[in-house]
């Protein structure tokens, strides 16, 4: 045993372990128990972290599943998440090859479904686009993605939301109405040809009465 803890300190939900003043990582108070140590303990530190290792897998894998069980996630937010809960990297590591090889983590699939949710809740391409680049969605995926959208539906609906914001500025002057709208339309993700094209199908009916 050539390792030695050289800092065992309590923090909130766990322990931030140091051994021989260089290598960190976290133990929950579960893990503790389970796997005890103390400042100054001298122990073999690498199979120390494969039994941890082979405590952490099944508990990341199962907080892995039910965040999958809520919705569609990106291998980015689950790696994120299991991180952010102070799993070791090898256990992160092997919980996303595990859901990978099972077809529970795909990016792929993850955009397409994500693409079509929130084209469905009236936002354009370049919105959609930029929601699934912070998610991590490779930019590839992401753009394969949000180019298999259906334009007639995303025209379609472009229209009914450039309605909903025409009939909320009604009482304003026609330029301050069509000003916000389009500006509204921008924030949205549509391009501004989009819009202007949009405003004015909601506009036709209102025109031929």
């Amino acid at each position: 045993m050539n390792d030695l803890v050289t800092s065992l300190r309590e923090e909130r939900g766990g322990y931030a372990v140091t051994v021989n003043e260089t290598e960190s990582f976290r133990l929950s108070r579960a893990d503790f128990r389970a796997l005890p140590l103390q400042e100054g303990q001298a122990l073999h530190l690498k199979q120390y972290l494969h039994d941890l290792l082979l405590r952490q897998y099944p508990e990341a894998l199962n907080r892995a599943v039910k965040l999958l069980a809520i919705r569609e996630r990106s291998h980015a937010e689950i790696e994120r998440r299991l991180i952010n809960a102070g799993y070791l990297p090898d256990t992160v590591e092997m919980t996303l090859y595990k859901l990978e090889k099972e077809s529970l983590l795909d990016d792929d699939a993850f955009a397409h479904a994500w693409a079509k949710a929130r084209s469905a809740k009236r936002l354009g391409k370049a919105r959609i686009l930029q929601e699934l680049r912070q998610k991590g969605v490779d930019n590839a995926i992401a753009q394969a993605a949000v180019a298999d959208l259906d334009d007639d539906a995303q025209a379609e609906a472009a229209v009914v939301l450039a309605s909903k914001l025409l009939k909320r500025n009604e009482s304003q002057t026609p330029d301050v109405v069509m000003r916000r709208a389009v500006a509204a339309m921008l924030r949205r993700g549509y391009t501004y040809g989009e819009a202007s094209r949009a405003l004015q199908t909601a506009l036709e009916p209102a025109e031929d009465e």
